[in-house]
C-alpha cells in the first residue's frame, strides 16, 4: 500500500513546483494608482484616475477591463485607455479612466469609485491584481439653507437676454437682394430674356428661340418658317434687305460673323432651293433642321459675344 502512495505524492509535488515555477515567469512586480483630488467635486465633474501596473512576463487581458458606461445611478465611466512601454525587464502598463459623477449632494459628501479587478496571464498562468475603491468628497452647488438669508438672497435672479439688433440684418439682407435683382437684370438683358427680348440689338437671340420653337415640329412648314426667322434676322443685323451676293460684304462689315461666313452661304442655299426651286428634299439635303438650328445658335452666341 505504502508502495502505491509514493508515485502519487511525487506527482503532487510536481504539480506544486510546476506552478510555482510557472508563477515566477509570470508576475505583477508593482502596482502604483493616482486617486483623485480628495475634495472639491461637484456634479457632473470628470474624475480622472491613472494606474501604473508593472508585470513581467505576464501579459493583460484586455477582457478583464471594464467597458465604458453607466456603473450605478450616479457614476459612468466615460472612457478607458491602456498604453504599454518597456520598464525594465518588465513591461508597465499605464490605465488612464474617466469617470463622471452625477451625484447631488445635498451636503459634503463621502463617495467611493468602485474596485477594479484587472488579470494578467502567460500561458496557463494567471495573475488577478485588485484595485481598492476610491474615495473622494463632493460638495454641493449651494448649501441646503444658510441662517440669516432668505430664499431669495441665496439665489441670484437669471442675467437678462439681451436684444439682437436688427437693423444691421436687414441692411445686409437688403443690400443682397438689391445685388441679386441688378445681377437678374443684367443676366436678362445680355441674353435677351423678357422683357428686353425685343430689342432690334438682339434679332439673332429673337430668331434663336422662335427656331428652337418650332423645331419640335417635324413638318416642311415649320422649316419654312424658321428659315424666315433667320431671313428676318440678317435683314434687322444689315438694316436692309440681304441677298446671298451680299454676303461677303455683309461680313466685312460684321467683323465677328467673318468666321460664320459658310454657314450664312449654306443658309442662303438651303433657302434658295426652298422658296424659288420649291426643292425640299435638296433643301433638307443642303441643311437639315438640326443645322438650321446651330447656324441660329452660333449667331446668336456671336451676337451675344460682341455686346
Amino acid at each position: 500500500m505504502r508502495g502505491r502512495i509514493w508515485p502519487f505524492l511525487l506527482f503532487i509535488a510536481a504539480l506544486y513546483f510546476a506552478a510555482s515555477f510557472g508563477s515566477l515567469h509570470a508576475k505583477v512586480t508593482q502596482v502604483q494608482v493616482v486617486p483623485p483630488k480628495p475634495a472639491g467635486w461637484i456634479l457632473g465633474d470628470v474624475v480622472p484616475v491613472t494606474i501604473f501596473i508593472d508585470s513581467i512576463g505576464g501579459a493583460l487581458q484586455q477582457s478583464s477591463l471594464p467597458e465604458p458606461g453607466p456603473l450605478n445611478y450616479w457614476l459612468d465611466l466615460r472612457s478607458i485607455d491602456v498604453v504599454q512601454s518597456k520598464s525594465g525587464e518588465g513591461t508597465r502598463y499605464t490605465l488612464t479612466l474617466n469617470y463622471q459623477t452625477f451625484y447631488v449632494p445635498l451636503d459634503v459628501n463621502q463617495r467611493e469609485i468602485p474596485a477594479l479587478d484587472v488579470l494578467f496571464s502567460e500561458g496557463s498562468q494567471s495573475e488577478s491584481v485588485r484595485i481598492a475603491p476610491l474615495v473622494f468628497y463632493m460638495s454641493p452647488l449651494r448649501g441646503v439653507a444658510q441662517s440669516g438669508t432668505s430664499v431669495s438672497e441665496q439665489i441670484q435672479p437669471d442675467a437678462p437676454a439681451w436684444k439682437i439688433s436688427e437693423k444691421r440684418l436687414w441692411a445686409v439682407a437688403t443690400g443682397l437682394s438689391l445685388l441679386a435683382l441688378v445681377l437678374l437684370v443684367a443676366l436678362a438683358v445680355h441674353y435677351a430674356i423678357w422683357p428686353f427680348h425685343c430689342r432690334r440689338a438682339r434679332p439673332f437671340a429673337k430668331a434663336y428661340r422662335a427656331i428652337k420653337k418650332q423645331a419640335r415640329a417635324s413638318d416642311f412648314e415649320s422649316y419654312r418658317r424658321s428659315l424666315i426667322q433667320l431671313h428676318r434676322a440678317l435683314d434687322t443685323c444689315n438694316e436692309g434687305r440681304l441677298l446671298s451676293s451680299d454676303v461677303p460684304d455683309f461680313v466685312r462689315q460684321h467683323p465677328g460673323l467673318q468666321p460664320l461666313q459658310k454657314e450664312i452661304e449654306l443658309f442662303f442655299a438651303a433657302s434658295a432651293h426652298t422658296f424659288f426651286g420649291n426643292d425640299q428634299p435638296q433643301a433638307l439635303t443642303e441643311l437639315t433642321p438640326p443645322g438650321l438650328l446651330r447656324i441660329a445658335k452660333q449667331l446668336a452666341a456671336t451676337e451675344r459675344g460682341s455686346l
